[in-house]
């Protein structure tokens, strides 16, 4: 039943049995070196290879030209339970289409059958020590079936007319991740020592294929991960775009309403005022309606100025033409006297060059907010404002001596602060960043500091 073949690399030569004991170890120890080259470059092969196909392509080559049969194929178990072959060489397309998929879940063989290691009684008689099926002749062992048994196996070797067959599970650890798939046309080709030595090889395959896995996993995960980080950069910046928008707009409207109440609404007091003159110089009146036009002139007198002041913060004007050092220098000004509190103003390096008009908005509206802030929670006894310019960055810092707050984020919306939310909003918005050093009883530092753009140097 058998035909002659040529020995492989690791079969004992003919009349190994009759050798002296001297020639019987040097063959073991030639045995022993090609087993550690072939160990050896598993290992260099693990080391150089970047992906799991590339690895098992080397593999299936090196394998299959020390076996020398003639096709040899290498499945890999997926996340759907299906035992494709990652590669393989020496097979016919006919068969790799019947072949190539295999599903633990629906189909049926010796294939199958390795992997899950759900054998049955028929197998017993293929199976070697190592859990690999090992058959020298397939059309003879599937003759011995009986009908119900046969269906159990594919059949699809025999058709293509591969006699011999091997099958070899690769393990990782406790997990059996694939199997190494050796056939040939040659009768008894398999011999117990090709078989046991790859089975010796199975655990580096594993563990070279499990990394490869791991790595592709990591890699699909990093993709993924990219992916969503760089679709929620995207949503963040649409977001700032249209807070941008929203804030544009909100400057917008502060300069429309501004310029309302004070083309409009202070040229009707203008003309009250005037018509309070001409009445006055109609008299002489008693003295109750003298005392009743002088508190018309004062009340008039009061709202031009809160109408005045009114407009001023809502958009200063004087900010696009003069810039935000005169403007702030006015603005405490202006706030020291409305509350009667001292408040030193100190700026060094914007008096010659202008800030872009957005990022001085925003430092004098955030100026704005923390005075206000102070003006209704600090009680404090002394302000100070610092505006600095550095080549590389722009920073404001507003001080109080006032009675502290705890500055935690959470303890702004509790204590009804949320223009401290707002402040912080508009710099992360000019790119810059809002720190808030407050502790009760020893006052409150806010600290600005936004990038400046560096202008190209000129070639």
């Amino acid at each position: 039943m058998s035909a002659p073949h040529s020995h492989s690399p690791l079969e004992p030569a003919p009349g190994f049995s009759e050798m002296s004991a001297a020639a019987r170890d040097v063959a073991r120890f030639k045995e022993a070196e090609r087993r550690r080259d072939f160990t050896n470059t598993l290992l260099a092969l693990f080391v150089q290879k970047n992906s799991s196909k590339e690895y098992l392509d080397s593999v299936v080559e090196i394998l299959r030209q020390w076996s020398g049969c003639q096709a040899l194929g290498i499945r890999t178990l997926d996340e759907h339970r299906e035992i494709p072959y990652e590669s393989c060489a020496g097979f016919e397309p006919g068969f790799l289409k019947l072949e190539n998929h295999l599903s633990l879940e629906c189909d049926t063989c010796c294939c199958t059958r390795a992997i899950s290691e759900a054998f049955e009684d028929s197998d017993r008689t293929l199976l070697t020590a190592g859990g690999s099926y090992c058959c020298g002749d397939t059309v003879a062992f599937a003759n011995q079936l009986p009908p119900e048994k046969q269906a159990r196996y594919r059949g699809n070797c025999m058709k293509f007319g591969f006699t011999s067959l091997a099958i070899v599970p690769i393990r990782y650890r406790d997990n059996v991740i694939g199997a190494i798939h050796l056939v040939d046309h040659r009768p008894d080709y398999f011999a117990p020592s090709i078989v046991e030595f790859i089975e010796s090889m199975s655990p580096l395959i594993g563990e070279a294929v499990h990394r490869f896995q791991t790595e592709a996993a990591l890699s699909e995960s990093n993709r993924a991960l990219q992916a969503e980080i760089a679709q929620r950069e995207r949503a963040e910046e649409a977001h700032q775009q249209v807070l941008r928008r929203l804030a544009d707009a909100e400057e917008t409207e502060r300069g429309r309403i501004s310029r309302e109440l004070h083309d409009r609404l202070g040229q009707d007091l203008t003309g009250l005022k005037l018509g309070l003159l001409l009445v006055r110089k109609q008299g002489p009146f008693t003295t109750p309606i003298q005392e009743s036009v002088s508190r018309l002139e004062q009340l008039t007198d009061g709202l031009m100025r809160d109408i005045h002041r009114l407009a001023w913060e809502l958009h200063p004007a004087a900010l696009d033409d003069l810039g935000l050092e005169m403007v702030l220098r006015r603005y405490t000004t202006e706030w020291s006297e409305n509350n009667n509190v001292p408040l030193d103003f100190h700026s060094d390096g914007v008096e010659a060059h202008r800030l872009p008009l957005q990022l001085e908005t925003t430092l004098y509206r955030v100026t704005q907010e923390a005075l206000t802030n102070v003006t209704r929670h600090a009680n404090a006894k002394r302000v100070s404002v610092l505006l600095e310019r550095r080549p590389d960055h722009v920073s404001l810092i507003v001080e109080d001596d006032g009675v502290g707050f705890d500055a935690a984020i959470q303890a702004f919306a509790a204590q009804g602060k949320l223009g401290l939310l707002g402040m912080r909003e508009r710099v992360i918005l000019a790119g810059g960043t809002l720190e808030i050093e407050s502790t009760p009883s020893a006052g409150t530092t806010v600290f600005v500091r936004v990038p400046l753009k560096q202008k190209p140097a000129a070639s």
